[in-house]
């Protein structure tokens, strides 16, 4: 039979009390039974000798019983020895939401149950890279500029600290006119070696960092994935050099689309430069992924320059951080602030007359918006006089 430490047993109903905001007279049967415990016992008990003659002397005064009923939390913090966990799921929002067959791919499960809340040891980076000055300087530059010439200087440098990765870069560059077939030799094997686990098409297991195969691309030394489940996130997170994801597509039905991209809360991702979301076509009307939500996607994709979303009705914000914005429809992102905006292309198909107020309300809410492009079709029979507007042939 398990056992548990007395002090830790009663700090679990105390716990369970305040978290689930039970009346006083619970707490005050669980303090009246605390007292009972620590003059019968002490030490290790077992956990059902515990919970037995708890009950026994609750019944036998008549006192209020906790109704713990199957208390996943109880459950945590008595049997699995957890402390009460504070960080909400991205996924589950520090919701239980029930008992599922398949785990949570952001971690929140504890056996079958969705706690909605992630473990307290639950690891949110990748692993810290030895801090290398001119490297850290280098990786701002490319960041900033991402060019041949400034990935050459970056790769040179990766090679000197003895990172394949380096070699990789170098490589590909070197390749981009006539390759031998050395190279190509070479570079399959340097590509086995830095993101191997991430393209296997081995068995697709949860917690193992296979299974993307195709769908994870490799260009100049970076990543780009495109994720058609939310497990592939956690196959990047899980993956040796996962941190150099630069390009993401998520594609799927609305639930999937706002939970993969919920995920990338969970690290910072300092390459992540452009996201495409294609939502399938759903039949209500509310935004999937909230203001809350895409907070605190922003704060953890601080490159992020470009975000093309299809679908209707995907993203609401309260400030987007990007250049650029590509909507299928004028309701696929609804926001409030867009102060580094520059470019906005709508990919509509139809527009109403009452377009140019949308125009002024699109200005604004971003100050920098210089170009709103259209296709011709859709502003048939449609005049707006305002300088950011640009027609284009469809």
């Amino acid at each position: 039979m398990q056992r548990i430490e007395l002090e830790r047993y009663l700090a679990a109903f105390e716990t369970w009390a305040r978290v689930a905001d039970q009346d006083v007279a619970i707490a005050q049967s669980i303090a009246h039974v605390a007292v009972h415990l620590r003059a019968t016992y002490q030490g290790e008990v077992e956990i059902e000798a515990l919970c037995k003659a708890s009950l026994a002397w609750l019944r036998a005064r008549r006192l209020p019983l906790p109704d713990v009923g199957k208390s996943c939390l109880l459950g945590r913090l008595i049997y699995s020895g957890e402390e009460l966990r504070t960080r909400p799921c991205p996924i589950h929002q520090g919701h239980w939401s029930g008992c599922s067959p398949h785990a949570c791919p952001a971690g929140c499960g504890w056996g079958m149950n969705l706690t909605g809340w992630l473990p307290n040891d639950h690891v949110d980076a990748w692993p810290e890279q030895g801090g290398d000055a001119q490297l850290a300087a280098l990786e701002d530059a490319v960041r900033e500029n991402f060019t041949a010439d400034q990935l050459a200087v970056y790769a040179d440098r990766l090679i000197s600290l003895g990172d394949p990765r380096g070699e990789l870069i170098s490589l590909e560059l070197a390749m981009r006119d006539a390759p031998t077939e050395a190279q190509r030799v070479r570079y399959e094997a340097l590509l086995a070696t830095c993101f191997g686990d991430l393209r296997s098409t081995a068995v697709d297991e949860l917690r193992s960092t296979r299974g993307i195969g195709a769908r994870a691309a490799v260009e100049l030394g970076f990543l780009a994935v495109d994720a058609r489940e939310v497990r592939d996130l956690r196959k990047i997170y899980n993956a040796h050099h996962g941190r150099y994801l630069r390009r993401l597509a998520i594609r799927g039905e609305a639930s999937m689309c706002r939970d993969a991209f919920a995920m990338l809360s969970l690290r910072r991702h300092a390459w992540l430069e452009r996201i495409t979301i294609v939502q399938e076509p759903v039949p209500h009307y509310d935004y999937d992924v909230n203001a809350e939500t895409a907070r605190a996607v922003f704060a953890a994709t601080p490159c992020l320059g470009s975000l093309a979303v299809t679908g209707r009705h995907v993203i609401t914000a309260a400030e987007l951080p990007l250049r650029w914005l590509w909507m299928s429809e004028l309701e696929s992102v609804r926001f409030e602030h867009a102060p580094h905006l520059t470019t906005l292309v709508l990919a509509v198909t139809q527009l109403d007359q009452d377009f140019a107020a949308v125009v002024d309300g699109l200005v604004r809410r971003a100050p920098l918006l210089e170009a709103i492009h259209v296709p011709a079709a859709a502003m048939a029979g449609i005049e707006v006089a305002h300088p950011t507007v640009r027609v284009r042939a469809t």
